[in-house]
């Protein structure tokens, strides 16, 4: 059998039926982007990753555009917190216009307690620096990746999308975590398509 295919299907036996459907939308859409090989993805357009092993359930945002208090031209999706949390959703989108030193945070929760090694993020619109906490219980917060700019590459100075692995500090049992975002780039919003916790 092909080795992706037992993947599909060691995921499956270990997943609530409800996300069956999109362990499936994920499975095809990361060769999707793998074939691709593109490092930039349009915002709002979301993508799915081959390690999505543990959906996240609820979100929350301290910040969400409002088409309805700007006359910005932005394409009419999505912009809840819980967009980011399935592909083709739409995308989770701030408010826009922070101060430099503003933190603005995305907040997932997940019905059950979950070991996990990290969180992946497929950012539209990325922060200068980005810092992760967790929480075994909704309560009590650790920091599991510190303050940390955005990648550098040759010819770019900064990447407005990109795919980002943030590994944390040890594996941790997480029921709920914590993305914070501060120094706004030009395009002066933060936003996410698809996140998820790496196992």
């Amino acid at each position: 059998w092909c080795p992706s295919f037992v993947w599909l299907l060691v995921c499956a036996s270990d997943m609530p039926v409800w996300h069956l459907p999109d362990l499936v939308s994920s499975f095809f859409g990361a060769h999707d982007v793998l074939a691709s090989d593109s490092r930039h993805l349009e915002a709002g357009v979301a993508t799915s990753f081959l390690n999505f092993f543990h959906p996240i359930d609820h979100a929350d945002a301290s910040s969400t555009y409002d088409p309805s208090d700007s006359t910005l031209s932005i394409p009419p999706v999505q912009f809840q917190a819980k967009a980011a949390l399935h592909p083709g959703s739409g995308y989770w989108c701030s408010a826009g216009d922070h101060d430099p030193n503003e933190v603005v945070s995305w907040t997932g929760s997940l019905d059950h307690r979950r070991p996990a090694e990290g969180i992946k993020i497929d950012w539209a619109y990325a922060p200068g620096e980005v810092r992760v906490r967790t929480s075994p219980d909704g309560e009590n917060w650790v920091t599991a990746v510190d303050w940390t700019r955005e990648p550098q590459s040759a010819g770019h100075t900064t990447w407005e999308s990109f795919v980002q692995d943030l590994n944390f500090d040890h594996q941790r049992h997480v029921a709920a975590v914590e993305v914070d975002m501060r120094g706004p780039q030009p395009w002066n919003f933060f936003g996410i398509n698809q996140t998820a916790l790496i196992a």
